[in-house]
Parts: structure tokens; C-alpha cells; sequence
């Protein structure tokens, strides 16, 4: 896995900011310790959400194009779905 592979668990009130997801170098271990940059010419440009649960209120993805999107597009998936 990439060293940037991240798993989240929200509580109740949790929420991530608005932010833009960035590309990433890729990651391999070599002797034990992660390599940065492992391979020179690859990077991790996509993103994908995992909902294990479902049954409580919120938890959608809001896209936005932007300051002139202040509303966006909100995208809910069914547990088990993935969002890319």
C-alpha cells in the first residue's frame, strides 16, 4: 500500500474540510523502511471512499468546481459502494 493509504472513522459531528486531494509520489518498502519516490516516474492521482456502514444521518461527499460552486454536488453511496 502507499504510504498516504489513509482509514477514517467519523463519530458523530465528525466532518473532513472542503480540500482538493493531491498526487502523491509512489511508496514501496525496501529493507524494512518505506522508500519515497520509489519508482521516479509514477504518482497516486485517485482517490477512492469505501462506506462500511450505513443507518445514521449525513456522510456524503460534497464536489465542488470551485468558489463560484459554493453548493457543489452531494454524492451518498450505499454500504458496501465505493465513490472514485
Amino acid at each position: 500500500l502507499n504510504a498516504k493509504f489513509r482509514c477514517y472513522r467519523y463519530g458523530p459531528g465528525d466532518y473532513f474540510r472542503p480540500h482538493t486531494d493531491g498526487a502523491w509520489p509512489g511508496t514501496r518498502m525496501r529493507d524494512g523502511e518505506v522508500a519515497q519516490d520509489a519508482y521516479g516516474d509514477r504518482l497516486s492521482q485517485l482517490t477512492f471512499l469505501i462506506l462500511l456502514t450505513e443507518g445514521y444521518e449525513g456522510g456524503e461527499t460534497r464536489f465542488l468546481d470551485g468558489p463560484a460552486d459554493p453548493l457543489g454536488v452531494s454524492v451518498r453511496t450505499p454500504a458496501g459502494g465505493v465513490l472514485c
